[in-house]
């Protein structure tokens, strides 16, 4: 899988759980916040990750 559509893939589940968690459980505030910030540092990871792989490729052509 491209690494590129891997992290839209974890952003867009990390909206949809936040979205599910405010509706289903609104008394977990911290909880919520880390679910969002776990899975938002993995979405940066792999752009970074993307990024450096797509560097890499121009260097050496």
């Amino acid at each position: 899988m491209n690494l590129n559509l891997a992290a839209t893939l974890v952003a867009v589940f990390a909206l949809i759980g936040y979205v599910l968690m405010r509706i289903f459980l609104p008394t977990f505030n911290y909880e919520r916040l880390l679910f969002l910030g776990s899975f938002a540092l993995i979405a940066v990871f792999l752009m970074f990750m993307h990024r450096r792989q797509q560097r890499k490729k121009e260097n050496a052509a």
